[in-house]
């Protein structure tokens, strides 16, 4: 007979791909020696430790923002981008798989995601609870933005 039980393997390796192009450039190779002589021109990511969360290769604000309909959302992150909140430039609406690297270190609201939606006129928000994506109109304010950054 043939093997009956699988391991799960498959349903990960369907969205492995979906970020793999934003993640090409891993920033964990930073503990080297401070020497100055570095051929490296990369400005070292030195966030404010005191305001964000680091899971995942990216970065969050600890304290979560207030709720917004979707707009808001995307404002919001472009608020904190425009003034390099905790020493970080690079802030950005977070994709639902990028929110749920922070399962079990944020509260469990429901955030705002710029994934794209599947429903005509919907927004994703990404339910931290259940772990799972949810089409809202993006007019509904019961989200709250998740933004993130890396640099």
């Amino acid at each position: 007979g043939a093997p009956a039980t699988t391991t799960g393997a498959g349903a990960a390796a369907e969205s492995a791909g979906a970020s793999a192009a934003e993640s090409d450039t891993k920033d964990e190779d930073d503990d080297e020696e401070e020497d100055g002589k570095t051929a490296s021109t990369k400005p070292k990511v030195n966030p404010d430790k005191d305001l964000v969360i680091y899971a995942g290769g990216f970065y969050t604000t600890k304290e979560a923002a207030a709720n917004s309909d979707f707009d808001g959302a995307k404002a919001h992150c472009a608020g904190l981008k425009s003034k390099h909140y905790a020493r970080l430039k690079g802030w950005k609406l977070a994709s639902a798989k990028e929110v749920g690297k922070f399962a079990g270190k944020v509260d469990k609201y429901l955030y705002w995601t710029r994934d794209k939606s599947d429903e005509e006129g919907k927004a994703v928000a990404f339910v931290m609870v259940t772990k799972k994506t949810t089409n809202r109109p993006p007019d509904d304010k019961r989200a709250r933005p998740f933004c993130v950054a890396k640099n």
